[in-house]
């Protein structure tokens, strides 16, 4: 019977069916609409195995569906999970992080793995090839960057992504976007750099709105893994069905 995964972030909740390790089928839709969810949700088939992940504490009446389960679990940062958590401070970790290192570890069970994903922050995470989550770090992400060039400033406008072929601007507009995309490119490099010169040889996998800008702008090896932190709750979800 397959699992069913729940991950409601701020503005977007996604739920994913698994059969083993494979997701089937999945959706989304406006984190706000708890009725709507509820609603959609239930028309899906019926699963033993149920885990919701929520970045703020889920209504009562979406936890006692998900408590209904075989197996329900909602997940927070006391839930039993299969790797070892180095972190020092594991109550403000984001959940969607150790999920993706999670995600990670469990794709290349045998490799030092570094996520990147690449959301409204840049989030680096690394995990060893023992299982051992060690932490990252946390960076202004593409879009934040162009914004705060904006807010904090008198003149410069507010822009986004575009395309080039130059290593620099020859107006306020292209210096403003090669100035931003180059300078998340090379902090990328950089912090790849820096993790394969203390670990060795490292698998990094990238995911986040922004990746397909910079997957083709680095010259190192990237797995695209566009469903990680789902694939993370599934694998947490499987570790306390077999408990």
């Amino acid at each position: 019977m397959a699992n069913l995964i729940i991950d409601r972030g701020n503005t977007l909740t996604k739920w994913a069916l698994f059969e083993e390790d494979e997701l089937v089928k999945m959706g989304k839709l406006d984190s706000k609409t708890s009725a709507s969810l509820l609603d959609e949700l239930m028309q899906l088939p019926e699963c033993e195995s149920v885990l919701l992940s929520s970045v703020k504490r889920p209504s009562l009446t979406l936890e006692r569906w998900v408590g209904k389960a075989k197996r329900g679990v909602v997940f927070t940062h006391e839930t039993p999970i299969p790797v070892k958590n180095a972190y020092t401070t594991p109550e403000t970790l984001g959940l969607d992080r150790l999920a993706s290192a999670i995600g990670a570890w469990n794709r290349f069970p045998e490799s030092n793995s570094l996520v990147v994903d690449m959301g409204t922050c840049i989030k680096y995470d690394f995990i060893t090839a023992q299982g051992e989550y060690l932490g990252g770090n946390i960076s202004p992400g593409m879009t934040m960057r162009f914004q705060a060039l904006n807010r904090y400033t008198d003149k410069l406008p507010l822009l986004g992504y575009k395309e080039f072929d130059s290593i620099y601007g020859n107006s306020t507009e292209t210096a403003i976007t090669i100035g931003v995309v180059q300078g998340v490119e090379q902090e990328l490099k950089g912090t790849i750099a820096c993790f394969e010169q203390q670990f060795g040889k490292i698998n990094t996998l990238m995911t986040g709105g922004d990746a397909s800008v910079f997957e083709k702008r680095l010259k190192v090896p990237i797995f695209a893994a566009p469903n990680l932190v789902l694939y993370g709750l599934n694998a947490i979800l499987n570790y306390n069905a077999g408990k």
